[in-house]
């Protein structure tokens, strides 16, 4: 998971690869386990699938299924919560990232 914000951070996007990747997964661990943000990252997660979820459902049950305003909205709620939730993940990292970040002199 932590793969994904490689160069994603600012504060540590200096520094090469492998220890980016060391920092974050302390700063996820930081973020997830001792700030205990894993619940909101649960929220988080649940909510992009309904809010991107519940157009397509209802596109379903008045257009139909093959209608071109329900296959619209498929591709939409496919791509748009992932780059959401992986925003919204990244605040959450970014947290811990601070948290890991005082601790140390990087």
């Amino acid at each position: 998971m932590s793969k994904a914000y490689i160069n994603y951070y600012s504060e540590i996007s200096h520094l090469p690869v492998d220890e980016q990747e060391k920092i974050l997964e302390k700063a996820r661990y930081e973020a997830f386990v001792n700030l205990k943000l894993s619940g909101r990252s649960a929220c988080y997660l649940f909510g992009c699938l309904s809010l991107f979820f519940l157009p397509v459902a209802l596109s379903i049950s008045f257009f139909g299924f093959f209608s071109i305003p329900t296959l619209l909205l498929f591709v939409i709620s496919v791509t748009g919560p992932t780059l959401l939730n992986r925003y919204l993940q990244g605040k959450l990292i970014h947290n811990g990232l601070n948290s890991v970040l005082s601790g140390s002199d990087v």
